[in-house]
C-alpha cells in the first residue's frame, strides 16, 4: 500500500515539474515587451549551441514539437543545484498566426517613445478598473485601499479587519475583493507573506500537487537551509521527491512586485501587431521584423543518438540543449499565437473604433476577451501588458482598448477613453493665451452632453499628462 502511494507521488511530481518549467518559460516570453524579446532570443542564441540564426525559421509546428520533445527523466532533474541560501535574496525573474494573405505588404516599422514604466499600483489599478463595474463603488474603494497598502514587493501590509475599517465596508466584502486582486498579474501579489504568495503562484500555474503545498506551508525554513532530510522524514517521502518539489518551488517568484520597482528611462516602442483593412475586414499582422530566424544546429544535432565519437556525458548535454531549443521555439510560437488571438478578439469587439475612430471605442474588460478566445483573464492581462498595436488611428498599447462605461446626459453611455480624447481635442483648440481651466473644460463637456464633475475632468487630464491651464498659457512678447 505504501509502495503504491509513493509511486503516485512520483508520477504527480514529475508531471507537475515538467509543466511548471514549460509554463514558466512560456510566460517569460509572453510577458516581455517586443524589444526585450529580441534581447532574450539573442541571449539564447549565444548560450545554446543547438540554436543558430538562419534565413529559415526553426520548425514550430505543434505536432512536430510534441513528437520531438522528450520528457526529462527524474535522474536528470536531480542533477540541478538548488541554492536555497540565495533563493530569497538573489532570485531574479528576469495565431491563426497569420490571418492575412501569404504575401504581406511591406509595412514600415513604426516607433514611438515610452516615457515611463508603469508602477505596480498603476498596473493593479488598471486591472481593478476593468474587473469591477463603475457601479460597484464599494468594491472599487476596497480595492484601492488594498493596493494603496502594498509594499514595493507586492505584499499586503494590513489585515482584512483594517481594510474593512479604512474602506468603511465589511470584512466579507473586503475578503472577496482581496481574493479578486490575488488573481491579478503579477501572480502572487497582495499576499501577506512568502508562503501565501508561493501558494497563490502555484495555484495560478496549475501546480496542484499536495506535497508542494505541504512543503510551502510547513517546511519553508527547512527549504531555505536545504534540510531535505528533515522534510523527507516528516512527509515520509524519498529525498529525491522532496528535491523535485523543491525545484518546482524554486521556479516561483518570492517578490512578485519587484519587477515594477525600477523606473526605466525613455524606451522605444515597436508594435507587435499591425492592423490593415483587407477586402473590407480588419486583419492583424504579427510583427516579426528584427527577430532572428532560428534553426537547430545540424552539426550538434548529428553528433547524438549513439554517435561513437562522443561520450555519454556530452551526448546527454546535447540532448538537453536540443530540448531547451525546442522549448524556446515553442514559447516564441505560443507568444505569437496568443498575441494574435487577443488582437483578433479586440478587433472583433472594437470594430467601430478601427472603422471610425476614438469616439466609438466600446466598453471592454478582460473577461470579455478571455471568454471569447478561451483563455484565463490573467493570461490576457499578461498578453496585453507592454504590447502595442499600430493601425490607421495611431499606435496604442493593447490596454488602451479596455475601458469602462460612463453615463452621460439622458442616460446615454460612453467610455472614459472617449471622454479623455474629447478633453484632449478641446485643449488642442483652446486659445493659447487664455487656456481653459478644469472648470471651463467641465462646462464644455456638459454642453456636449457629458455630465461629469470637475474632479473627474482633472483626474482624466492628469492621467493624460496634460498640464493645468496656468502651465499651458503662452505669453506674447
Amino acid at each position: 500500500m505504501d509502495l503504491n502511494l509513493n509511486i503516485k507521488s512520483e508520477i504527480a511530481l514529475k508531471q507537475q515539474l515538467i509543466l511548471s518549467k514549460r509554463l514558466q518559460l512560456a510566460l517569460k516570453f509572453l510577458q516581455v515587451p517586443r524589444m526585450e524579446l529580441e534581447t532574450l532570443v539573442q541571449e539564447e542564441l549565444e548560450t545554446n549551441p543547438m540554436l543558430e540564426e538562419d534565413t529559415e525559421f526553426l520548425e514550430v509546428d505543434a505536432d512536430k514539437i510534441e513528437n520531438e520533445t522528450k520528457e526529462v527523466t527524474i535522474e536528470e532533474k536531480l542533477n540541478d543545484v538548488i541554492d536555497w541560501s540565495n533563493y530569497i535574496s538573489e532570485f531574479n525573474t528576469p495565431g491563426k498566426i497569420d490571418n492575412a494573405p501569404e504575401q504581406k505588404a511591406n509595412f514600415k516599422i513604426e516607433e514611438m517613445y515610452l516615457p515611463n514604466k508603469k508602477t505596480l499600483s498603476e498596473h493593479l489599478y488598471w486591472q481593478l478598473g476593468v474587473s469591477l463595474s463603475a457601479e460597484d463603488s464599494e468594491g472599487l474603494n476596497v480595492g484601492k485601499i488594498i493596493i494603496g497598502n502594498l509594499d514595493q514587493n507586492g505584499y499586503l501590509k494590513i489585515d482584512i479587519k483594517q481594510i474593512a475599517e479604512f474602506a468603511e465596508s465589511d470584512e466579507q466584502k473586503a475578503t472577496k475583493i482581496l481574493a479578486l486582486l490575488q488573481t491579478f498579474d503579477p501572480h502572487g501579489v497582495c499576499a501577506k507573506d512568502l508562503q501565501e504568495t508561493l501558494l497563490i503562484q502555484a495555484k495560478a500555474m496549475g501546480i496542484s500537487d499536495p506535497i508542494v503545498s505541504l512543503i510551502i506551508k510547513n517546511h519553508i525554513k527547512e527549504l531555505e537551509r536545504k534540510n531535505f532530510i528533515v522534510i523527507s522524514k516528516s512527509l515520509n517521502l524519498s529525498i529525491k521527491y522532496v528535491i523535485l518539489a523543491a525545484n518546482i518551488i524554486k521556479s516561483l517568484e518570492p517578490y512578485p512586485g519587484r519587477t515594477f520597482g525600477d523606473s526605466s528611462p525613455v524606451q522605444y516602442i515597436i508594435p507587435d501587431i499591425y492592423v490593415r483593412k483587407i477586402d473590407g475586414k480588419f486583419v492583424p499582422f504579427y510583427n516579426d521584423e528584427g527577430l532572428p530566424n532560428l534553426r537547430l544546429n545540424n552539426f550538434y544535432k548529428n553528433k547524438t543518438y549513439g554517435d561513437k565519437g562522443i561520450d555519454g556525458e556530452t551526448e546527454n548535454y546535447i540532448k538537453k540543449k536540443k530540448e531547451a531549443a525546442i522549448e524556446i521555439a515553442r514559447s516564441i510560437y505560443k507568444r505569437k499565437t496568443t498575441i494574435c488571438k487577443v488582437a483578433q478578439s479586440i478587433i472583433k469587439f472594437q470594430k467601430d473604433f478601427f472603422e471610425k475612430g476614438y469616439d466609438l471605442l466600446k466598453p471592454l474588460n478582460l473577461t470579455d476577451i478571455a471568454a471569447d478566445i478561451g483563455m484565463h483573464k490573467s493570461t490576457v492581462s499578461r498578453t496585453i501588458s507592454g504590447k502595442y498595436l499600430h493601425c490607421n488611428n495611431g499606435i496604442f498599447e493593447l490596454k488602451y482598448f479596455f475601458t469602462n462605461l460612463v453615463k452621460t446626459t439622458g442616460g446615454a453611455l460612453t467610455t472614459s477613453t472617449s471622454i479623455m480624447e474629447k478633453i484632449k481635442n478641446i485643449i488642442k483648440k483652446e486659445p493659447t493665451q487664455s487656456p481653459y481651466d478644469d472648470g471651463k473644460l467641465t462646462e464644455i463637456l456638459n454642453d456636449m452632453g457629458i455630465k461629469i464633475s470637475r474632479r473627474t475632468v482633472s483626474k482624466y487630464r492628469n492621467k493624460m499628462n496634460i498640464l493645468p491651464a496656468s502651465a499651458r498659457k503662452e505669453y506674447s512678447g
